[in-house]
């Protein structure tokens, strides 16, 4: 690593990005993150130091490359508000990957070839929305989280989060068929026919055993991803209600109480804490910000058995069985990965008290 540290080519972007592939998978989080603003940083001087022709198979390289530094990037600025290095700013200039010459690496199989190239094109997508949510959102909450009396309380900026909701609603109506789901069949396989299904079981459960199960491309790890990032991006838009129900429980309304309902909803029975994926955390993309939010997540399912309010609405209009088996499923995945992840072994010691484990 030292030969290449202080170098900006392209490949030195995609080593760095592969080291900080690497360091996530150990939960080294430290040096994910110095991996990654090594990559982004590179990136950058890449980009703007040289003539790219954008047509030309090397420059699709550089596409991907910082689209990929992007994604990993934008994650820990909005959930834990790490400084960005600025290669957000060059979003603008770098279009979108074509994926040259990436035929050749699934032969006469389009199948997986279009569901690689869809779904890194749709996360791209869907992390522009994600940021569009946070910073519509946070400011709001921001001037919320001050107010004490009813009477000082803003509530929710209702307009907003049903403009969010309908783009987040058109994008997932937009994607391409092999990516597109219901909520009625988010634990199905893709619809890509008969490839890569094994039997006929969905391609997430609560349980696949103890045998591992691996699909063709990764496909699950895949699938969980972009549906779980879809219903996260759903449950931040109407977190606010679930605030508005714990601190001012008097002004929610027959339309808050819906709103309320459809973040708990949101955030029951993510694809990723379902088997396959839990069976093999160490490869999941962006492992510590999922094991954050799931912290935050059982801790508002721990409210809902005792704040009156939410209790109320959960088991007027939520599904309780998909509370009990989301709640179970989370407190196994921190229980789980804390054997290598400090930052989860310290939240297991005030969540175990909580849950009385």
């Amino acid at each position: 690593m030292g030969f290449i540290m202080h170098q900006c080519t392209l490949e030195n972007v995609q080593i760095h990005l592969l080291e900080s592939a690497y360091y996530e998978a150990c939960a080294r989080h430290m040096d994910f993150w110095r991996a990654t603003v090594a990559a982004s940083t590179s990136c950058q001087i890449l980009i703007k130091c040289e003539s790219i022709d954008w047509s030309t198979p090397r420059a699709d390289l550089i596409k991907r490359a910082y689209w990929a530094c992007m994604l990993s990037e934008d994650m820990y600025h909005l959930e834990l508000d790490l400084s960005q290095t600025g290669i957000h700013t060059l979003e603008d200039q770098v279009p979108l990957p074509y994926f040259h010459g990436s035929e050749s690496n699934y032969g006469s199989s389009s199948d997986g070839k279009s569901h690689f190239q869809y779904h890194f094109l749709a996360m791209i997508a869907l992390r522009r929305l994600v940021a569009r949510i946070h910073e519509s959102i946070h400011c709001c909450e921001s001037s919320n989280s001050s107010a004490e009396l009813s009477e000082d309380y803003g509530g929710p900026p209702v307009h907003v989060i049903k403009e969010l909701a309908r783009q987040l609603e058109s994008w997932r109506s937009l994607l391409p068929r092999p990516l597109q789901w219901s909520d009625n069949d988010k634990t199905e396989f893709p619809n890509m026919g008969s490839a890569g299904r094994q039997g006929t079981d969905p391609l997430f459960s609560m349980d696949r055993g103890s045998v591992p199960i691996n699909h063709r491309d990764n496909l699950d790890i895949m699938t969980a991803q972009l549906r779980t990032q879809f219903y996260y991006a759903r449950f931040m838009i109407y977190r606010p209600f679930v605030y508005k129900a714990l601190h001012f429980p008097e002004l929610m309304t027959e339309e808050d109480q819906i709103c309320c309902a459809l973040a708990i909803q949101s955030a029951c029975l993510w694809p990723l804490v379902l088997a396959p994926p839990k069976n093999k955390k160490r490869l999941v993309p962006h492992l510590f910000t999922w094991t954050q939010n799931f912290v935050g997540i059982l801790l508002i399912l721990r409210m809902t058995t005792e704040n009156e309010c939410l209790k109320k609405i959960c088991n007027e209009r939520v599904n309780r069985k998909d509370l009990e088996q989301t709640t179970t499923l989370m407190l196994e995945w921190i229980q789980d990965i804390k054997q290598v992840d400090g930052i989860a072994e310290w939240s297991w010691k005030m969540l175990g008290p909580l849950y009385s484990r």
